[in-house]
């Protein structure tokens, strides 16, 4: 059986491979894990536009919490690069 995960926009659950692997790195900036092998917490979300400009949309209205403390500029900074590699 193959490992799922949630997504933090829309909390659909799919395969792990599938989801955009979010990652701390030690100076609490958001880092795209693209092989998913960084040994630390993490925050998974689906590989479409919708979910991306909705997860922004609750970060800059400061309604996003989660277990993995995130420096919110770069977290921003992140989802706008992923914007542009999902293409719309």
């Amino acid at each position: 059986m193959e490992p799922t995960r949630c997504c933090i926009a829309c909390r659909r659950r799919n395969n792990k491979e599938k989801l955009i692997r979010i990652v701390a790195d030690e100076d609490m900036s958001a880092v795209y894990d693209s092989k998913q092998k960084i040994n630390s917490r993490a925050m998974y979300i689906c590989r479409n536009i919708e979910c991306l400009r909705s997860l922004k949309k609750c970060i800059n209205k400061n309604k996003f919490k989660s277990k993995v403390c995130v420096n919110k500029e770069s977290f921003v900074r992140l989802i706008d690069k992923l914007e542009i590699e999902v293409g719309e």
